[in-house]
């Protein structure tokens, strides 16, 4: 017997207090494409990006100011879409933690429905949630300008607002996210995207990047 796929059931589980097991770990399934800006996208225009979002753009060449060059994630989004690399999450009872290997990227989720005042603005922001059914709700504001997704070259402002939703589809064994990007100063409408998740038979590792390797 395979004690990967015997895990199954327990891993698609709902726990004992009604909310879903996303304990993972996850790695991205390829094999269904995920939906938004990203690698092989058209560079957004004016139809998308407000004047001040184009100009923003206009100072970023992914060839020279990828985040990763400095070690960076770069974003919520660009962390959850590295393939290969795993997420796991712990589920305590006041916050959720988010592991992504890609980029060591730990983000803490405080289980509560709004945002404290007087926020210190972080490259992640700062993240809230709760659980609706199956599913887990992940609201993000408190962020520095900075880069939603390196290629194509998208830059955010400091308001920039992210709705997540991680859901167990416990039929089809995945784990499912959408997200929602909202940003008034640079973006004319919201962008959108979605990716899909399988467990991962191995755990999240150090990725211990460096920026002279990083670099190269």
């Amino acid at each position: 017997a395979d004690p990967f796929i015997d895990d199954l059931d327990q891993r698609f589980a709902i726990l004992a207090d009604g909310i879903p097991n996303l304990a993972g770990p996850w790695v991205r399934d390829r094999s269904r494409r995920q939906r938004g800006l990203g690698v092989g996208s058209r560079l957004p225009g004016a139809e998308l990006l407000t004047a001040a979002g184009l100009e923003a753009q206009a100072t970023y060449d992914d060839r020279f100011n990828d985040p990763s060059f400095e070690c960076s994630a770069a974003s919520i989004t660009r962390a959850w879409s590295e393939p290969g690399t795993p997420t796991e999450i712990d589920q305590l009872e006041d916050r959720i933690i988010i592991r992504h290997e890609y980029m060591d990227t730990v983000r803490e989720v405080y289980l509560a429905r709004e945002h404290p005042e007087g926020l210190v603005p972080r490259r992640y922001g700062h993240s809230v949630g709760w659980y609706e059914d199956s599913t887990l709700v992940i609201d993000t504001i408190g962020f520095i300008p900075g880069v939603l997704t390196p290629h194509p070259g998208v830059l955010h402002s400091d308001v920039l607002h992210t709705v997540e939703r991680l859901t167990l589809n416990r039929e089809e064994k995945i784990l499912e996210l959408e997200w929602v990007a909202e940003d008034v100063k640079y973006f004319k409408s919201a962008l959108t995207g979605a990716s899909f998740y399988g467990p991962a038979p191995y755990g999240v590792d150090v990725y211990d990047c460096t920026p002279e390797r990083a670099n190269r």
